[in-house]
């Protein structure tokens, strides 16, 4: 899909649509008088884990949210997608990577409203959904467009404002080094987020987390297997086998993880 010039016609119904081609759970959701009114996962269509759609599967998305909904492309009045997506020349992604770019998509041969943003800022969105008027918004990611782990946002009202980074100390590099030991494959840092609420943060293994990270926050990727593995030996996929003695060390990250944000944060 190719941008081009929106369309001067009316939508009969105003439906908005959201993308995400992602690394992986790639997903379209349909909005319509301000509820969501469907989710479509890859993953569960296309039966494949943690898939990463291309175009023809996304498109093959769009088409059948918009039967569900006996709905058109021409009832489309606005889609937001994420930067990191193959439809988008390189210059325009880079110039969301700051800041909302708006511009327009062809979906499906019609011509839409379309604002693309970053994944962080994508995250930090969810201010919008809070109960909060004001609010300073961390967001924390194994991955990111042009490589971005974190981002500080400032939201008020209906504006959200970036703010830049708090320092190359938080990084969440260090989620994805133990979740991709732990697990035994990448991906897997929501799995052991969940995890940790099951865990002790201060159990004897769980102690150990906090003296890893500094040596994983920007470490090469063939390295950080090898440090863990020296660390914590035989402990490689043990969120598979043994889902309580992950869930501590899961909660021992976490806590050392936050620690480092306040400790960050308050002098920031």
């Amino acid at each position: 899909m190719e941008t081009a010039r929106a369309s001067r016609l009316p939508a009969s119904r105003e439906i908005y649509l959201g993308i995400a081609f992602n690394f992986h759970d790639s997903a379209v959701a349909f909005v319509e008088n301000e509820e969501v009114a469907l989710v479509l996962e890859a993953e569960r269509i296309f039966r494949k884990k943690k898939m990463a759609a291309g175009p023809a599967e996304i498109e093959e998305l769009i088409r059948m949210g918009l039967r569900q909904l006996n709905a058109g492309p021409a009832d489309i009045s606005h889609v937001g997608v994420v930067s990191f997506n193959p439809w988008l020349e390189a210059d325009l992604a880079a110039r969301a990577y700051t800041q909302p770019v708006v511009t327009e998509l062809d979906i499906e041969g019609w011509r839409a409203r379309a604002t693309v943003l970053s994944r962080h800022f994508a995250h930090a969105c969810a201010f919008f959904l809070s109960n909060f008027s004001s609010a300073v918004i961390l967001t924390c990611d194994s991955g990111g467009d042009f490589g971005q782990m974190h981002g500080v946002y400032l939201g008020d009202d209906c504006e959200l404002e970036p703010l830049g980074h708090l320092c190359d100390a938080v990084t969440s590099r260090p989620y994805h080094e133990f979740a991709s030991y732990l697990f035994g494959r990448p991906h897997c840092e929501g799995s052991l987020m969940a995890l940790s609420a099951f865990g002790i943060p201060d159990h004897p293994e769980a102690r150990l987390v906090a003296e890893l990270i500094p040596a994983l926050c920007h470490v090469p990727g063939p390295e950080g297997p090898e440090i863990l593995e020296r660390a914590l030996p035989g402990l490689g996929a043990v969120g598979n086998t043994d889902p309580l003695r992950c869930a501590h060390l899961a909660a021992g990250l976490q806590a050392a993880f936050v620690s480092i944000v306040d400790r960050t944060a308050s002098g920031w």
